[in-house]
């Protein structure tokens, strides 16, 4: 079973080598393959261009053509509204992601905001960044509207500082929202559903460090939080794994959804190591109730490591 990997030079690889290398025919893309963990067979490593050049579409295919690839997983937000465009046109492979409106409306985090906020789920209240926009006397956080949530944010913390970032981000190019800023526990959750949307696993990951993406977190069946994910695939019910980001107050006893990104996440390998697997649950078309939840607390903390070589 030949399995494709996009965003092949992040965290994971090293991880899901050792986790599938035995289980696929398993194989990584990126945009430049030195990224990749060196544990992974240099033949196992292919170079695509960027999800934003014109040139993606025909070179994947071009490799999914040649290879005979069966299944891709992104780990890549640019690629994932392509990859599922492609996937409905050629259909000569399986993207293991949800749908493509499911994608297209996570992908813009004001349409998320309100479809969240008209489904009754906690959320902090996303709005467009605009000249009428008003400081409401609390922290605000400030970004961008499309993109990764990760990226080109900014904090507000009184009003003189919301209007002088307000007047210098809508001088940009890209279109900015804001959003009260909420101060708890940074949970990221892992939902692994079938092809037809049926939720199969949960997994709440409580996050303790981040450097861009994740790299210390550990289980925590935080019921809230697993309470909040639910009301959101019940609304939603997307097919295939996605990831949730929430922050938990303490205070409050609240969960609120930050962001949802329709794909595997990074931390998706420490899923796979409970024995969730992304695929085989997309492909399951059992009959069986229930979801399931990690029964062992594990946790998943990542490492620089050197590498020296004469190339």
């Amino acid at each position: 079973m030949k399995l494709l990997i996009t965003g092949g030079g992040g965290p994971a690889a090293e991880a899901l080598w050792d986790l599938w290398g035995d289980k696929f025919d398993l194989y990584f893309a990126d945009q430049n393959i030195n990224r990749i963990h060196p544990k992974v067979p240099r033949d196992k490593c292919l170079e695509i261009p960027n999800a934003n050049s014109d040139k993606f579409l025909s070179e994947i295919k071009l490799k999914i053509d040649l290879i005979g690839f069966e299944y891709i997983v992104s780990q890549v937000d640019e690629e994932l509204l392509k990859i599922k465009e492609l996937e409905l046109t050629h259909r000569s492979f399986i993207a293991i992601s949800p749908g493509v409106d499911f994608i297209r409306l996570c992908l813009d985090k004001a349409k998320l905001g309100k479809s969240i906020t008209e489904a009754g789920i906690n959320d902090p209240k996303t709005n467009i960044l605009a000249h009428d926009s008003l400081y409401f006397g609390k922290s605000l956080l400030i970004k961008p509207q499309f993109g990764r949530g990760s990226r080109d944010i900014y904090l507000a913390r009184s009003n003189p500082e919301f209007i002088a970032i307000k007047e210098y981000l809508l001088k940009q190019s890209q279109q900015f929202v804001f959003q009260e800023l909420i101060v708890g526990q940074e949970f990221t959750v892992q939902m692994l559903a079938n092809k037809e949307g049926k939720l199969r696993a949960i997994v709440p990951l409580l996050v303790n460090e981040k450097r861009g993406s994740t790299t210390s977190c550990e289980i925590s069946l935080n019921q809230i939080v697993i309470n909040e994910c639910q009301k959101v695939h019940a609304y939603f019910k997307p097919a295939g794994t996605y990831n949730i980001q929430l922050l938990f107050s303490p205070i409050e006893e609240k969960a609120y959804v930050i962001e949802i990104n329709p794909r595997v996440s990074t931390t998706m390998c420490l899923s796979v190591q409970l024995g969730f697997d992304p695929v085989d649950i997309f492909l399951d078309d059992s009959t069986e109730f229930g979801i399931k939840l990690p029964t062992q607390t594990l946790k998943l903390n990542r490492y620089w490591t050197n590498v020296f070589s004469d190339s």
